[in-house]
């Protein structure tokens, strides 16, 4: 997301967030990504985004801003994710 796209996404009260873990529920699949004060959760088969659970069409988030900062905000949680793990083969010389 760039940084008009993000300021464009606040100018229409848009509110910043980060993720900071991913949980699954055992419903079939249900992803929910935890941010501080906001979660959002992940139908499992067509991997539309919701406000609260369970998915329906009632608490679907439709808004293209705020999915495209999920999103941007879902590749960040992966990049440091995949960061720490490297961190830590290094460190345990995992796969050495």
């Amino acid at each position: 997301m760039t940084d008009d796209r993000i300021r464009e996404y606040l100018n229409n009260g848009g509110k910043l967030f980060n993720i900071y873990s991913i949980d699954r529920y055992r419903d079939g699949g249900t992803l929910r990504l935890n941010g501080f004060k906001i979660e959002i959760f992940v139908h499992s088969k067509d991997k539309t985004y919701h406000t609260s659970y369970p998915p329906t069409e009632n608490n679907k988030i439709n808004d293209e801003l705020l999915i495209e900062y999920i999103n941007s905000k879902i590749n960040s949680f992966f990049r440091v994710e995949e960061s720490k793990l490297e961190l830590l083969k290094r460190f345990f010389n995992y796969g050495n």
